[in-house]
Parts: structure tokens; sequence; C-alpha cells
């Protein structure tokens, strides 16, 4: 799942050109949701000039929170 997000294998990124912008990551999570049958639903749960935090469900009780902070360079990904 995170490889479909992201095409990097660090969760934080140490090259700034390597750091997805959010428009990307959101298109990205967008084409997840769209390709992947288990996704049910995309919910973007924040989003700022520099941060967005976005919610696939996956289940009624199952989801990936995916966090970007592109001050920090940071590229989260937690399954709750």
């Amino acid at each position: 799942m995170a490889a479909a997000l992201y095409n990097n294998s660090s969760v934080t990124c140490s090259d700034k050109a390597m750091t997805p912008t959010i428009d990307d990551l959101v298109l990205e999570a967008l084409r997840a949701r769209d390709r992947f049958w288990f996704v049910q639903d995309l919910n973007i749960v924040e989003r700022t000039n520099a941060t967005v935090t976005l919610h696939l469900t996956i289940g009624s009780d199952l989801f990936v929170q995916v966090f970007l902070s592109q001050s920090s360079q940071r590229l989260s990904f937690a399954l709750s």
C-alpha cells in the first residue's frame, strides 16, 4: 500500500526532491482508492499549507493514516 502511494522506501525523506507535495500525495491517494479493491474510501482529515493527514478506509474500523509535512520532509504511515 505504501509503495502505491509514494514510491519511496524511506518514511522520512532526506532529499527534498524525493518528498512529494501535498497535492501529489492527495492525487496518489485518490489513485490508490480507485485502483485497490480493499480501499473503500479516502478522507482528508486535515490539510494546511504545510501538512496533510489522510485516512484510507480499509474496513468499518480499519484505516491507513498517511501524514505528510512538507516543511520537515516527513512522510508517515500508520495502520489504525
